[in-house]
């Protein structure tokens, strides 16, 4: 045990707070002392070390929510590291694997818009199919997160493009499944499969994709037609895992919210908090049927601003607020989760303010 600690040291460690911790782990590897010990390098600015220290704590902890959270936030902090470093050997010497590089660490992040414009820079700069499918990629992205139909139009259209130019372009194929399968196009999915899978051969999960949208029959004849349905009806299918980097860290998630969900209810207005991801909700201040009834009735206030938002082109919902004799609910959401406070008097700027941050992808125990 000590051996790995020094390892994950170094030599340059030499202060009384790291040396302490170090030592408490080596005599008793709860995870609460590897918390102690990765906080160390935390406050250092030493994420590779405090990732380290992780992934050795997790060997011993595999489910501890905490660990998970840190590892996760300290992995974000070493690729924003290494997209700068890329973003400097881009202006001195730009080639393909730099590019590609970057924009996977933009999509990894979140910031699809950032992925999207330095993809379409890669396109300019140096075109070719490969930067044509990340910014299809990207804008595939983009459209999960606003559900504008321009946004899913364009990124059919670019991963159209990549496509002509190489045809074994598996990632440009798998844009155009995903969007099809997203809007109910089906023989529009069966063809992008098809041709997946001659790009891919000998995939058991590509064939059994294959085998699922066989069974899909009916439905509008083009993509442009399924999406414009769908605009109409103002429904989107969830876009699917193949792209999710964020499975990981969900459980670190709602462990840290029910803390804060108790904190906004402390000596504030309100007297109800709920956090909600997909089929998930949290409640603080009710309980019972009570807690039941109240969370499927702001997952069913949230699905029908969605919708509503939809059908009218205002793209992704950021808030409700619903004012009336009995109290004031508000609401803010994401596109994967939303959380809610009620009272029976206004809210103020402090449960808005806790609100926006629970939304937020970072929310770390």
């Amino acid at each position: 045990m000590r051996r790995l600690l020094g390892r994950i040291w170094g030599a340059g460690s030499s202060t009384r707070g790291a040396r302490g911790a170090a030592r408490r782990v080596a005599e008793d590897p709860s995870a609460q002392n590897y918390l102690a010990l990765a906080q160390e390098s935390v406050q250092r600015g030493e994420p590779a070390r405090v990732e380290a220290v992780c992934h050795e704590a997790l060997a011993l902890h595999p489910d501890h929510p905490a660990l998970k959270g840190m590892l996760a936030r300290a992995t974000r902090m070493r690729l924003d590291e290494r997209a700068r470093q890329l973003q400097a050997e881009l202006a001195e010497a730009p080639r393909p694997a730099l590019w590609r590089e970057l924009v996977e660490i933009e999509l990894g992040a979140g910031r699809f818009g950032r992925a999207e414009a330095l993809a379409a820079r890669w396109q300019e700069t140096a075109p070719s199919a490969q930067a044509q499918a990340h910014r299809a990629r990207a804008a595939l992205h983009t459209f999960r997160e606003s559900a504008l139909p321009a946004d899913a139009q364009r990124a059919w259209d670019l991963a159209g493009l990549a496509a002509e130019e190489s045809r074994g372009d598996g990632m440009a194929h798998e844009v155009c499944a995903e969007l099809a399968r997203m809007v109910g196009a089906h023989a529009a999915e069966r063809a992008a499969l098809a041709r997946l899978i001659e790009a891919q051969p000998g995939q058991p999960e590509l064939e059994a994709r294959y085998r699922e949208a066989l069974a899909c029959v009916g439905g509008p004849a083009s993509f442009s037609a399924a999406l414009e349905a769908v605009t109409r009806g103002g429904v989107v299918t969830p876009l699917s895992s193949s792209y999710s980097q964020e499975r990981e860290v969900e459980a670190a998630t709602l462990a840290g919210v029910r803390p804060r969900l108790k904190e906004l209810l402390a000596g504030s207005q309100a007297a109800f908090a709920s956090f909600h991801r997909g089929g998930t909700a949290l409640v603080q201040g009710a309980t019972g049927p009570t807690a039941d009834r109240t969370a499927r009735g702001v997952r069913d206030l949230v699905r029908a601003g969605r919708d509503g938002a939809r059908r009218l082109g205002l793209g992704p919902v950021r808030g409700i607020r619903v004012l009336g004799a009995h109290g004031d609910l508000a609401v803010r959401s994401s596109s994967r989760t939303a959380a809610a406070a009620w009272g029976r008097e206004p809210l103020g700027s402090r449960e808005l303010t806790e609100l926006e941050a629970l939304v937020e992808q970072e929310v770390w125990s």
